[in-house]
C-alpha cells in the first residue's frame, strides 16, 4: 500500500552541472563622456552551464566588494569618483561555485588636479590574473 504526499510547491529537477563555469571571454572596458564606465564581457567558453555573472572591484587586489550579480553580459559603473583607482573582475557562477577571472581592468577616471589647472587623464588597461604579481603605475 502507498502513501500520497501532496507538496505546496511545485518541484522541479536541479540541472546537472559538472563544474565551476570557465572564466568570462573578452573584458573589455569603455568611458562614457559623462564619466560612466561600461565593462562588456562574452560568456565563458565551452557548455559550462553559468547562472549569472558577479562585478566586483577592489585597490589592492586582495580583497575584491561586489558591485552586482548580473544574467547580463555588461554593468555600468555610474559615476566613479574622480581620480579614484580601481580594478574590476567579472566573474561567472552556477551550481557548482564562483569561477576564476583571467583579466582585471585597471580603472581611473580622469580628474583636475585644481581649480582651472591641468587634468590628469584617464587610465584604464588590462591586467592578466597571475599569482603573486606586483604591479606598480607610474605617471
Amino acid at each position: 500500500m502507498g502513501i500520497q504526499i501532496d507538496l505546496d510547491q511545485i518541484t522541479a529537477p536541479i540541472h546537472f552541472v559538472r563544474r565551476t563555469p570557465s572564466p568570462v571571454r573578452r573584458l573589455t572596458t569603455r568611458e562614457h563622456p559623462g564619466g560612466d564606465l561600461t565593462l562588456h564581457w562574452q560568456p565563458p567558453a565551452g557548455i559550462t552551464r553559468t547562472d549569472g555573472y558577479r562585478v566586483e572591484r577592489t585597490r589592492e587586489g586582495r580583497v575584491y566588494e561586489l558591485l552586482s550579480v548580473t544574467d547580463e553580459l555588461e554593468f555600468t559603473v555610474a559615476h566613479p569618483t574622480p581620480g579614484e583607482p580601481w580594478f574590476y573582475r567579472v566573474t561567472a557562477f552556477n551550481l557548482r561555485g564562483i569561477g576564476r577571472a583571467r583579466l582585471v581592468y585597471f580603472h581611473r577616471p580622469a580628474v583636475r588636479l585644481r581649480p582651472r589647472g591641468p587634468i590628469l587623464r584617464c587610465m584604464s588597461f588590462p591586467v592578466p590574473v597571475i599569482p603573486g604579481l606586483r604591479l606598480q603605475i607610474y605617471e
